[in-house]
C-alpha cells in the first residue's frame, strides 16, 4: 500500500468514527433520570378532576359521562395547548379507577383507551405527563393506608398498576407514573396517622415499584414518584418514610403535596433535610391558593411558594381543579382556565408563576 493510500485509508477511518460518534449522540435518548426530571420541571399544571369520577360504576355509558359529572365538559385538547403555550412543562392527569373497574379489579378497556389517548397528545406537545391513583385514595377512598388488611391492599395495588403499565409500557420516560395520591388510614387522619400507618404506606410504595418495574418495555427504567403518607409534608410522616428499594438508581421522585400560606420557607427547609439533603428528589405534585383571596395575596404566594421551591430544585405543578364560572369574579377554587369557554380566568397569574418558576 502506498503512502498516500494509508493516509487516505486512516482519513476515512477517522471520518467514519467521527460520523458514527456524531450520528450516536444525535440519535440516543437522553437518559431521563428523577434528577433530570425535576432540573427539566421548572413549573407544572394538573388536569384537576377532570378524570376524577363520581358516584357509582353505571354500565353503558361513555366516558364523557363520568366527566360531566364534575361540571365539566369532555376534555378539548386546545385546553392543553394553552397551558403549554403559557410556559408549563408537564401537565398531571390524576384518574380515578372506581368507577371504572369490576370488584375483579379488572379496568374498563374504553377507560384505559381514553386515558391513553390525553397521555398521547400531552407527549406529543413535548411535555411531561404524571398519570396516578387519584381518588381510589383519601377521604372517600377505598384504597386505605391499612396494616391489618395490608395483604388485600397489595392486591389491589398489583393488579391496578400492572393493567396501567403494561397499556402504557411502549411510551417513553416522558411519561411518570405517580402510585398515588393522598393516601389515608381508616380513620382518614391527615396527620399523627401512627406508625401502622406509616409501614403501610411504606408497603404500598414498595409494591407500586415492583409492579412496575415487573411490567417490561419502558417501566423498567422510568421515573416514579412514590408519596409521602396523605402526600403530606409534616415532619413525623417524612421522618416515617421509607424510600422503596429499586433495580435501577435514580429514577425515584417523592411527591408531597402542600397547600399551608404560613410557615412555606419552613416546610421546605425540612423537605431539603429530609430528602434533598441526601439526594433523593422531590416533586410538589399540588400547590395553589384559591380565588377567595386578594389577588395581591395571590401573587405574594406565589413569589414565596415557588422561590423557595426553586432554590432547593423542587418542581411544583400549580391545581387546578377545573369549576367553571361566568367569569374570573365567580371563582372560589384554584381554577386558571374556563374550560367551557377556552379562555384564561387568571392568565396573568399564570404568566407569572411560570416567569417566576424560570427566572
Amino acid at each position: 500500500m502506498t503512502r498516500r493510500k494509508m493516509i487516505c485509508s486512516c482519513c476515512m477511518l477517522i471520518i467514519i468514527m467521527i460520523m458514527n460518534m456524531f450520528s450516536f449522540t444525535v440519535n440516543a435518548e437522553e437518559e431521563i433520570t428523577a434528577s433530570k426530571v425535576v432540573k427539566d420541571i421548572k413549573i407544572g399544571w394538573n388536569l384537576g378532576n377532570q378524570l376524577d369520577c363520581a358516584g357509582t360504576r353505571i354500565e353503558n355509558v361513555d366516558v364523557a359521562y363520568y366527566e360531566r359529572l364534575h361540571g365539566t365538559p369532555p376534555l378539548n385538547y386546545t385546553l392543553i395547548d394553552m397551558v403549554k403555550d403559557a410556559g408549563f412543562q408537564a401537565i398531571r392527569v390524576p384518574v380515578t379507577y372506581y368507577c371504572h373497574m369490576d370488584e375483579n379489579f379488572k379496568i374498563d378497556v374504553e377507560w384505559l383507551e381514553y386515558i391513553e389517548e390525553i397521555v398521547s397528545y400531552i407527549l406529543a406537545q413535548d411535555l411531561y405527563c404524571i398519570i396516578d391513583i387519584h381518588h381510589d385514595t383519601g377521604k372517600t377512598g377505598w384504597l386505605r393506608a391499612d396494616y391489618q388488611n395490608i395483604e388485600e391492599q397489595k392486591v389491589a395495588v398489583q393488579w391496578l398498576w400492572t393493567q396501567i403499565a403494561t397499556q402504557f409500557k411502549d411510551y417513553d420516560n416522558h411519561l411518570i407514573y405517580e402510585g398515588f395520591n393522598e393516601v389515608l388510614n381508616n380513620q382518614s387522619q391527615w396527620s399523627h396517622a401512627g406508625e401502622e400507618s406509616y409501614v403501610a404506606m411504606n408497603i404500598l410504595n414498595q409494591t407500586f415499584v415492583d409492579t412496575v418495574r415487573a411490567c417490561g418495555g419502558y417501566n423498567k427504567t422510568r421515573c416514579l414518584i412514590v408519596n409521602t403518607y396523605a402526600a403530606s409534608a409534616e415532619k413525623e410522616v417524612m421522618n416515617n418514610f421509607v424510600l422503596p428499594q429499586d433495580i435501577i438508581q435514580d429514577r425515584l421522585i417523592v411527591g408531597i403535596h402542600n397547600y399551608q400560606t404560613t410557615g412555606i420557607a419552613k416546610m421546605f427547609s425540612n423537605i431539603y433535610d429530609t430528602f434533598i439533603s441526601k439526594g433523593i428528589p422531590v416533586i410538589m405534585g399540588e400547590f395553589g391558593i384559591p380565588n377567595s383571596n386578594s389577588m395581591q395575596a395571590r401573587y405574594s404566594y406565589v413569589t414565596e411558594f415557588v422561590l423557595n421551591a426553586k432554590q432547593y430544585g423542587i418542581p411544583c405543578l400549580w391545581w387546578d381543579d377545573s369549576q367553571t364560572c361566568a367569569n374570573a369574579y365567580n371563582v372560589r377554587n384554584y381554577s386558571l382556565i374556563n374550560r367551557r369557554t377556552l379562555t384564561w380566568y387568571f392568565k396573568d397569574l399564570a404568566t407569572y408563576m411560570v416567569g417566576v418558576a424560570k427566572s
